[in-house]
């Protein structure tokens, strides 16, 4: 059977029969649709338009209508059929019933009524039906300890009306316990409800909860600015912004009960439900007010009193709070009217504080003006005139109150609305003013010359264009000093006018009252009236200013005119001390400096080589032509040439020749041990290091000696006999000079490295003896002691290197006659003394040029010329300034005057300090360098050690054949310290170098100094690298032999 005849057996399978819709919608014509509009044009033709049949029936006698009913069925009849092409005719003329069709037994009260509701929802039906239906569909829980008290809407807003204003009522009663509203008599029920007659629970508490809200935050926060003022001592500084947050919180709940107690007329003539209704939605505003209020002081509902916050202690804690507070809100965007009331609680507990920020900085508005008067006529203590003023102890004195002051200031913090960078720059004005008064206490800018504007919070456009304006009003303006007389004076007021608003008598009402009253207000504190307040709310805007869209900018704006005078005030002191006519010159101290403390003045460097060091081959007296007793020549030459001058002896010279020459005598009768570099008048028998007075004075004179030299020598270059006032300061920096440096003994160091001070031939022999200086307060503040500790360590480093410099001389004279060798019979050993002299000469002398010509040349005289440009600019744009003509100025030169000025005092001394560190740095003084500077400071030891063993050899301490192993053992050290040294420097400058992108071997030396890419000590290390190794000497693998 084939597959189509098995299919013909089955049962045919037919389509089912379509099932046509039992309903007809006419389609819309191809044109826009109204459904509003047709709607009512239906509803319009259809109330016109009757049937004609019907209309004509009812105007039949009443015989005949009978015998028409017939007629009127088959009309209905074909209305009928017709219903489906008009149903939306018959839609729109569908009329709702007259009578309501729900069936209940609550039909059956006579009150209930029968009009058909709009509704067919049970919650839009009347309140007493829906009451009702979830009374019955879901039976309250009776508790036992729950008191239900049913009221009506009437007695109820009355009680709420008393509520919201934070008083007790015939319902609610204040728990003191709990601090909030709670219901009256619950007749020793533990809780109690309120339910508002045809409500239920639920309805009736969540019509409540915001009235009674309002009322427990608002009698919260009453009780919160009462208990206030006695948190805190009388001596507080918090008391001025604790008052004005108090004044501002108790200011706003006066202005929110008075929003509350006035209802409108239009919402008293509401009854029924609507009213309710509407007196929540009118205390909208006042709960979210209230809310952020209660969570700025910590005093939230939800929080029992025992877990209240605690308020901060300090302003800066207050406004950081209230700051943080109202940037959330924004963040959040809250209602306009809390962001509002939060920037009012800003501006009012921050005015204080502005007011005293201001002053610290020196910042003159209209509010310090009274204070800056009785400052500015009040005498200082420091400049009232004594008998016997000593300068130091003045200084001391004045040092020390600058010193408390500044501590103060560094110790008050800022609020968080004052970033870091605001922070750093208003605390280093505050220090700014300090040393500034101690410097220049007649500068413009610590006189009143004009008020500047009040710095306080502004909120809209308009406030911060004025700022603008009034800003560009004053620079523009030229400064002139003006007395005292000139201010402007304070409007004077009728203080007896405030006091007639007693005369009037009770009830009486007139225009002269709100005159009177506004009067009292500006003049009786506490007085303010809520109409200030209203008018901040009022206008202040939705958003924050196009300008500044967010808080932190707003902040910045803000506080810029305040900024500006902090960063002219701090720029005023550099420009101070960088004027040449004033003591305080700082270019001047710190040639003091570099040539006393880094041995960079000749003539100084030569008084103590003669005082410390002697080059002679004698142990006791210098011979002709050596360094000793040329110096001893030039000194007593110069002595000479001082007498002659000043026209007067000089009997602490003279004294001074008398004791080196008794010592000269002492030493020639006692020849004693070498110590090699060292003057003779250093070693008095076994004794070290020495001390007692003829050391003190000796090296006294030193210094008094080189600052006379010096002083007559720039008097003799002065061809103008008027002395100007840079010439007097320098006279007074020079007079000063003899007490501010002097030398000083360090205490001898405890436990290990003890017996290296304490041995007059070795390296460490010299690091009892340092040099001070004392620089005049308020230059201390950039001479600090951390700053002078690195120029000790240099002056410690600079002592030993002259002390290596005179033993390769003492070498040179020990050895120089051919016909005295030191190894007269050893011919190979006296040609490696001979050539390990040579070495030794050439690594002392590079060393020494560099640390004198590259690490403290190139370092201190570009800091130098920096400032000079600094002092240059500055006086440049105080001559530009002071014209009204401006002209247009070299781009270029205007970049290297920003280049070259300094922000602030203190930015000049990290400047400072930096230079040193570079120097240190440049000398492998630093402690991260301290593997490279041992290798450094072993070479330079090993040099002393040679000749010691020189010595030894000349004084025939030791035999030529016991000194022969010892001077190959030193050349080996000494060669591969100076390998190892070599190659350490070397990798050090390449890693730099390779950081770069820089290839070492290829960069000349002038490009590898001025290279940008490379740092200062980096270019200064490979100067040192090629002054060492230029021929790559030490580093080749074959060197030349002695013999060759």
């Amino acid at each position: 059977m084939t597959a189509t005849e098995a299919a013909d057996d089955h049962p045919a399978i037919c389509a089912l029969a379509d099932i046509p819709p039992r309903f007809f919608i006419p389609r819309l014509d191809d044109k826009p649709q109204n459904p509003i509009m047709d709607t009512l044009r239906l509803s319009n033709n259809d109330s016109n338009a009757q049937p004609t049949t019907l209309k004509s029936i009812s105007l039949l006698p009443p015989g005949f209508r009978s015998l028409s009913e017939d007629l009127g069925l088959t009309v209905e009849q074909e209305q009928l059929e017709s219903r489906g092409e008009r149903l939306w005719q018959l839609a729109a003329a569908r009329l709702s019933g007259n009578m309501n069709q729900v069936l209940s037994w609550d039909a059956l009260r006579p009150s209930h009524n029968a009009s058909a509701s709009p509704s067919p929802f049970l919650s839009e039906q009347p309140s007493e039906v829906f009451a009702s239906a979830r009374y019955h569909l879901r039976p309250p829980l009776h508790d036992p300890d729950v008191r239900l008290v049913y009221v009506l809407l009437p007695e109820l807003c009355q009680s709420l009306l008393l509520t919201v204003s934070g008083m007790s009522s015939h319902l609610h009663i204040w728990d003191h316990d709990q601090q909030k509203f709670v219901l009256k008599n619950l007749e020793g029920r533990l809780d109690g409800r309120i339910v508002i007659v045809g409500k239920d629970e639920v309805v009736s508490a969540s019509l409540m909860k915001r009235f009674i809200t309002i009322g427990t935050l608002t009698r919260r926060l009453e009780l919160l600015t009462e208990r206030q003022e006695s948190r805190y001592h009388p001596s507080s500084r918090a008391i001025p912004t604790l008052h004005a947050f108090t004044h501002a919180l108790s200011s706003i709940l006066a202005h929110l009960c008075e929003t509350a107690e006035t209802i409108p007329s239009e919402l008293q003539a509401i009854t029924g439900d609507a009213r309710l209704t509407a007196l929540w939605a009118r205390y909208e505003d006042t709960e979210h007010v209230l809310v952020a209020l209660a969570a700025l002081c910590g005093r939230e509902e939800v929080k029992d009193p025992l877990m209240y916050d605690t308020l901060p202690v300090t302003p800066t804690s207050f406004l950081s709070l209230i700051y943080n507070q109202l940037a959330d809100h924004i963040e959040r965007s809250s209602p306009r009217v809390v962001i509002a009331t939060l920037a009012l609680m800003l501006t009012t507990a921050s005015r204080g504080y502005m007011q005293n920020l201001c002053a610290s900085v020196g910042y003159n508005t209209v509010s310090s003006r009274s204070e800056s008067l009785v400052t500015k006529g009040r005498a200082p203590m420091n400049d009232r005139p004594r008998l016997y003023a000593d300068p130091l102890e003045d200084e001391q004195k004045g040092r020390a109150n600058d010193d408390d002051e500044i501590r103060d200031s560094e110790s008050e913090a800022f609020p968080e609305f004052i970033t870091a960078e605001l922070a750093e720059v208003l605390s280093r004005a505050r220090k700014s003013l300090v040393l500034l008064r101690a410097a220049d206490p007649g500068h413009p800018l610590l006189i009143v010359t004009h008020l500047h504007p009040e710095i306080e919070w502004l909120w809209t456009e308009e406030q911060l264009e004025n700022l603008e304006d009034e800003l560009s009003h004053v620079v523009n303006s030229p400064h002139r000093e003006s007395p005292v007389d000139e201010l402007p004076a304070a409007p004077t007021v009728d203080v007896m006018q405030a006091f007639k608003i007693f005369d009037l008598t009770p009830g009486e009402l007139g225009t002269s009252i709100g005159a009177v009253a506004s009067t009292s207000a500006g003049l009786l504190p506490g007085a303010k009236p809520t109409s200030a307040l209203r008018a901040f709310l009022s206008s202040f805007p939705s958003a924050l200013p196009p300008s500044t869209p967010i808080l932190a900018r707003l902040t910045v704006r803000v506080l810029s005119p305040l900024i500006t005078h902090a960063q002219a005030l701090s720029g005023a002191l550099v420009a101070r001390f960088l004027t040449p006519d004033t003591h305080l010159h700082l270019h001047t101290h710190l040639v003091l400096l570099r040539g006393y403390m880094l041995l960079t003045t000749h003539a100084f460097k030569a008084r103590l080589q003669d005082a410390l060091f002697s080059d002679g081959e004698d142990v006791s007296v210098p011979v002709v032509g050596s360094r000793t007793y040329a110096a001893s020549e030039a000194r007593e030459n110069a002595r000479e040439r001082t007498r002659s001058k000043s026209g007067r002896s000089r009997s602490r010279s003279r004294a001074a020749s008398r004791v080196g020459d008794d010592e000269q005598t002492k030493a020639k009768a006692r020849k004693g041990k070498r110590a090699v570099g060292l003057s003779p008048a250093l070693i008095i028998g076994d004794k070290w290091p020495p001390l007692g007075s003829d050391l003190n004075f000796l090296l006294r004179t030193v210094i008094v000696d080189t600052l006379e030299e010096g002083r007559f020598i720039h008097i003799d270059n002065d061809d103008d006999t008027v002395e100007d006032e840079s010439r007097r300061a320098y006279r007074r920096i020079a007079e000063e000079a003899e007490w501010r440096l002097g030398f000083a003994i360090r205490d001898l160091p405890m436990g290990t490295g003890r017996e290296k001070w304490l041995n007059p031939s070795g390296e460490l022999a010299l690091d009892f003896l340092y040099m001070h200086y004392q620089p005049p307060h308020p230059l201390d503040v950039l001479i600090t002691p951390t700053i002078l500790s690195k120029y000790h360590r240099m002056f410690a480093f600079n002592l030993r290197l002259l002390r290596v410099e005179n033993v390769v001389r003492t070498l040179f004279r020990l050895t120089r006659k051919n016909t005295t060798p030191l190894f007269p019979t050893l011919v190979s050993s006296n040609k490696l003394m001979l050539h390990f002299r040579f070495v030794t000469q050439t690594f002392v002398m590079a060393l020494s040029s560099y640390v004198y010509d590259v690490a403290i040349g190139s370092n201190m005289d570009a800091f130098l010329a920096r400032l000079t440009a600094t002092s240059v600019s500055s006086s440049n744009s105080t001559l530009s300034s002071s014209t009204s003509t401006s002209t247009n100025a070299d781009p270029q030169r205007a970049a290297r005057e920003e280049l070259a000025a300094f922000a602030d005092v203190f930015s000049l001394a990290d400047y400072h300090s930096r230079v040193l560190d570079d120097v240190l740095s440049s000398c492998l003084l630093r402690s991260g360098q301290k593997a490279v500077g041992d290798i450094l400071r072993g070479c330079m030891e090993l040099v002393l050690e040679l000749g010691v063993l020189a010595g030894e050899i000349r004084d025939r301490n030791l035999e030529e054949y016991e000194a022969a192993p010892m001077l190959e053992e030193l050349w080996a050290k000494f060669r591969t310290k100076m390998a190892t040294f070599v190659k350490v420097l070397k990798a050090l400058v390449e890693k730099e170098a390779d950081a770069s992108g820089l290839v070492l071997s290829d960069i000349p030396l002038h490009m590898m100094q001025g290279h940008k890419r490379v740092s200062g000590t980096t270019a200064n290390l490979h100067q040192l690298l090629l002054r060492l190794n230029m021929s790559d000497w030490w580093t080749r693998r074959n060197k030349p032999s002695v013999s060759t």
